[in-house]
């Protein structure tokens, strides 16, 4: 934006603000002058909100609850809206794209070239490939029991169409440049680095369950970022990982190569004391891919001998721990719960099995069956993308929620070989492809299927994998 086109925007807004301050009582006017001013800031800098979004994203344990402002509780509908920060963000920061496409476009006309204007455009990645997941969610309906067609009908809007408005395209349309891309992987490489810090921490201010120890996330000041589950924070670190791995082996200077390869052992190392199973899964997938796709020219024989023998000495300490964890009675009600959670989800398949028996239909099931709440108490939703699905939406669901998950992967796997060669690309692509492989086989075994954690890195990628073709081939 030029110096004029920004202080005549930043006068529309202040002006919105003074006739809602106007006509208005209390502290929302302070809100809304607090919101029209973010708006345009953001619309300026989108990629100021592209770096926000993806910091947010791990951190779906910051609830906003609008139920606990004053301002919102006369407000109805307003007073029930409870989401993760992210969510809001990513709304709020679509409507700043808007903002961004609506001025360049008056700025086209202005100018006598409307098609033009600047290079942010609306994208609806693999559409192609979505549209049969969200037209299976749809035809669920039809099965949906009349008590639960409401829940389904918003489970379907959000979160199936939002996480990929908001989650995939979003980033898509905002992430332009090298320069931004490279600043996004940096906040995700940060965020997971945080995340391992404060595993860390937990050692020291959790207590365990007699011997039974493991990096898990906590409460302070109010605040739970990433939950209370473990595996809520794995997930974040097992997404970080290849990013600080890519870092480490591009860093320009041996202290920055150091610094960087110990953050990311930190991460790997917590991630590992989670003791989480599907993160030992996930970071065995990261390896297997890792040993397929990236070069090992510098690895002499011998070298891969001695990083071999480091890793079954360091590796049987944990495998060891890992097995007797496995039998402890922690790890015993986790694996009894699952399995109760997958009979259900098969005795409704086999009720409705090619449309499922309604989308987001899952949880109020569970609540509703007295045998789980007798045993288990509160309800928790299904520990598998595919036992979800099954019930939900059926078989025609689920092989269509893997076309659009195989679309993704051949994406990134096209684009490293379109850009087989090409220093940079070649060397980021099969670390963003680590991390978006082993985030899906996490949601093999757990509940974030459709949120932030699992997609905006997909988002990224995907923004990173066009973003690639484009300079290498010259073409988007």
């Amino acid at each position: 934006m030029s110096v004029n086109r920004e202080v005549t925007f930043l006068a529309i807004l202040l002006l919105a603000a003074a006739l809602a301050a106007a006509v208005l009582t209390g502290t929302l006017p302070i809100v809304l002058v607090g919101l029209f001013i973010s708006l345009m800031i953001f619309s300026w800098r989108l990629d100021w909100g592209a770096y926000v979004l993806v910091a947010l994203s791990p951190f779906t344990g910051l609830i906003l609850d609008f139920s606990q402002y004053e301002f919102s509780r006369t407000i109805p509908f307003i007073r029930a809206i409870d989401a993760p920060w992210v969510d809001f963000f990513a709304m709020f920061l679509l409507a700043a794209v808007f903002v961004r496409l609506i001025v360049d476009w008056a700025r086209g006309v202005r100018d006598g070239k409307a098609t033009q204007g600047a290079n942010y455009k609306i994208i609806f990645p693999g559409l192609v490939w979505y549209a049969p997941f969200f037209l299976s969610a749809v035809v669920s309906l039809r099965s949906t029991a009349s008590e639960f067609f409401g829940t389904s009908v918003k489970f379907i809007i959000r979160p199936i169409l939002f996480f990929y408005l908001m989650f995939v395209s979003l980033p898509m349309m905002i992430i332009r440049t090298r320069t931004v891309a490279v600043n996004c992987l940096r906040v995700m490489y940060t965020t997971g680095l945080l995340g391992a810090l404060m595993g860390l921490a937990s050692f020291f201010v959790v207590g365990g369950a007699g011997l039974w120890r493991r990096a898990t996330p906590f409460y302070f000041f109010g605040f739970a970022p990433f939950g209370y589950n473990h595996n809520l924070l794995a997930e974040a670190l097992v997404a970080a990982a290849p990013i600080g791995m890519w870092f480490a082996r591009s860093a320009k200077d041996e202290i920055r190569r150091r610094w960087y390869f110990f953050g990311t052992f930190l991460i790997v190392l917590i991630a590992l004391l989670t003791f989480a199973r599907t993160a030992w899964i996930a970071l065995a997938v990261q390896g297997i891919i890792y040993w397929l796709t990236v070069p090992h020219g510098r690895l002499t024989a011998d070298l891969r001998k001695k990083i071999a023998l480091a890793v079954v000495v360091l590796g049987v300490p944990f495998f060891m721990y890992m097995a007797a964890f496995s039998m402890s009675y922690i790890a015993a009600g986790s694996t009894s719960t699952r399995a109760d959670l997958t009979r259900i989800a098969i005795t409704y398949f086999k009720r409705s099995p090619w449309i499922g028996v309604g989308a987001g239909t899952f949880l109020p099931i569970v609540a509703e069956t007295r045998a789980y709440f007798l045993d288990y108490g509160d309800p928790l939703d299904a520990h598998g993308v595919v036992q979800k699905l099954i019930a939900e939406q059926g078989l025609f669901g689920l092989v269509a929620f893997f076309i659009f998950v195989g679309w993704v992967i051949s994406e990134l796997v096209r684009t490293m070989e379109k850009t087989r060669g090409h220093v940079f690309w070649s060397g980021l692509l099969p670390f963003l492809l680590m991390s978006v492989a082993s985030g899906f086989v996490y949601q093999l075994f757990n509940t974030s299927y459709y949120n932030s954690k699992l997609w905006i890195p997909v988002g990224v990628a995907l923004a990173i994998s066009m973003l690639a073709r484009k300079e290498t081939r010259g073409y988007e």
